[in-house]
């Protein structure tokens, strides 16, 4: 036994002697203090007596819960059998294990958003880019989220979302282009536009313009008659249409607002005539080259601020005198130019080709809202001719 447990030993006989002649027997200083440990009890089994550790331990109480290890070295180290068992029935409960929950998990989320590329942010973290309008996102926690569809020159947009756990969520959201974005993107729309019709080198000779072909006109009420065309401009004030259809033909002269007519005895103050001077003034105002010279005076903006699904444009352009939808190709073509006025007039571009340096529509449909009603061109031969006589155009 080493010198420190002699030691020890003495101290706790002393004590034990004191009690017994009845100095501190009322109040035993080892009966009080906190609760044994292990190492408390291993210090005292084998030196002092196990009854009196027994009522040491009924007063204080134990601050561990022995396991069968703990049991095995106190009885090692000698603590007998009734000791043991007190140990056992005074030791508090064992701390009951706590299983940490796991988090419960949302199933998979689903997002679109137009334009296609839009950054996505979850609770404030980014989390990519939309691919084609559309990014799956796995993983995420249950609970409130917060979302954030961001893209530049657009207004981003937050929303909240409660995912359940095991539920999969999806959400489509569509950005608004911001006015400025709008604006930059239609002034680069009709740059795109003038440089696919072959730009000013092309409406410089498109300016003088001889073509033949054939007309079909819808009057009010869906009448259809056919007709041989001939038609003439020197822009932006002269056109001239001369149809004929067996015996019959009728011309119409134009000078800005100046107008001359005439033809076969029957077609005189006729339905046809009446509406060849319309639709000659629509033909000359809506020529691809005075088209691009009536954009350019006009507020031009890009409203969905992408193109769509199929790559078409539509350019909106705004003036004094009204409003356009002007529909491209997505490499820029015009194809469909629709006016809100009153008149709702549209003129619809087709059968493009290549005529000398410009990129020009050999047919073009002009329609009224009270469809049928409207004209439709088409021209098998188209000559540009920038000194065409006016003596040719206005009779």
């Amino acid at each position: 036994m080493s010198f420190r447990r002699l030691l020890f030993a003495a101290l706790l006989l002393c004590q034990a002697v004191l009690s017994q002649t009845g100095k501190g027997k009322a109040d035993d200083a080892f009966f009080t203090g906190a609760p044994f440990s292990l190492n408390d009890l291993l210090q005292r089994v084998g030196v002092i007596a196990d009854k009196r550790l027994s009522i040491a331990i009924e007063h204080r109480g134990l601050s561990f819960a022995p396991t069968p290890a703990d049991l095995d070295k106190l009885k090692q180290a000698g603590a007998g059998d009734e000791l043991l068992l007190h140990i056992k029935v005074k030791a508090p409960p064992p701390k009951p294990v706590v299983t940490p929950v796991k988090p419960a998990f949302a199933g998979l989320m689903t997002l679109q958003c137009a334009p296609a590329e839009c950054d996505i942010a979850i609770n404030g973290k980014p989390r990519g880019t939309t691919a084609r309008g559309a990014i799956a996102i796995d993983g995420l926690p249950a609970g409130e989220t917060v979302i954030d569809f961001k893209k530049d020159g657009f207004e981003g947009q937050q929303i909240s979302a409660s995912l359940r756990p095991g539920a999969a969520y999806a959400h489509t959201a569509k950005l608004k282009p911001s006015p400025a974005y709008q604006a930059a993107l239609g002034k680069d729309l009709l740059a795109k536009m003038t440089e696919k019709l072959g730009g000013a080198a092309a409406f410089q000779q498109a300016s003088g313009l001889t073509a033949s072909g054939s007309a079909t006109l819808w009057q009010t009420g869906g009448q259809k008659t056919e007709w041989k065309l001939l038609a003439r401009l020197k822009l932006p004030h002269m056109a001239y249409f001369e149809i004929t259809s067996g015996s019959l033909k009728w011309w119409i002269s134009l000078s800005g607002t100046d107008a001359k007519a005439d033809g076969s005895k029957p077609m005189r103050g006729g339905p046809v005539a009446a509406e060849m001077e319309k639709l000659a003034a629509l033909y000359r105002d809506y020529q691809p080259a005075m088209l691009v010279e009536l954009l350019k005076t006009m507020r031009l903006t890009v409203p969905d601020g992408v193109a769509e699904p199929s790559g078409a444009w539509r350019l909106h352009a705004a003036g004094q005198d009204g409003a356009l939808n002007v529909f491209l190709t997505p490499e820029y073509t015009p194809m469909r130019v629709v006016s809100e006025s009153a008149a709702g007039v549209e003129v619809i571009y087709a059968d493009y080709a290549i005529v000398q340096k410009a990129w020009y529509p050999k047919s073009m449909t002009i329609k009224f809202p009270d469809q049928p009603h409207g004209l439709e061109l088409h021209f098998t031969q188209v000559r540009f001719d920038p000194k065409l006589s006016p003596r040719e155009l206005h009779r």
